[in-house]
């Protein structure tokens, strides 16, 4: 059975033929310790841009793992992005400005407890905020806490999911508010 291969991401601006052909791959391979992820593209599919590797970087010996890795770097680059100002990472090795990052966060949903559900619950009751945080427990309170603590990745994710009126939200009473989803989402039925 033939395996899936995840597809190539791409930014508004940019793709990752563009960034072997401006030579900006060593920026993407100088952030490999940091930038962990879970894209695996077999030597079938990297093969291609190893080939463009090569090529783009006068014709040196190339390991097509290297490749599969850049690629893979490449779609978690693509999934960051910058916490103040909302770019990509993947646009900003296109700059020669230095990198940060911790200024970046990782635009997926990381959890397995604060699912996409009590996250749409939280955005669809937008207007009764006070009766979620009714229905918070202290014991569903810690644990969002301990599942998405202050600056973390899943903490700018689901602010940015929520749009610009929960941004000014403070982080004590968005956990509230996700608690009282959570709660809601959980809460035993009664007969």
């Amino acid at each position: 059975m033939k395996q899936k291969q995840p597809i190539v991401s791409r930014t508004k601006q940019h793709t990752f033929e563009e960034l072997i052909q401006d030579q900006k791959l060593e920026r993407l391979a100088k952030l490999s310790p940091d930038l962990v992820g879970r894209y695996g593209f077999t030597a079938s599919c990297a093969s291609s841009f190893a080939n463009l590797i090569k090529e783009a970087y006068g014709g040196k010996n190339l390991n097509v793992v290297y490749a599969s890795r850049m690629l893979a770097l490449w779609n978690i680059a693509c999934s960051c992005y910058h916490k103040a100002d909302g770019y990509s990472l993947a646009d900003a090795l296109f700059s020669d400005k230095k990198i940060c990052l911790d200024s970046y966060y990782y635009h997926k949903n990381t959890s397995n407890t604060i699912t996409s559900d009590v996250i749409k619950d939280v955005y669809d009751n937008y207007n009764n905020y006070m009766v979620l945080t009714r229905e918070a427990t202290p014991e569903y309170i810690y644990v969002v806490q301990t599942e998405m603590p202050k600056d973390s990745d899943l903490y700018f994710y689901i602010r940015e999911v929520l749009g610009l009126s929960f941004s000014t939200m403070h982080y004590a009473f968005l956990v509230k508010v996700l608690a009282g989803a959570f709660a809601r989402k959980y809460k035993p039925y009664r007969n």
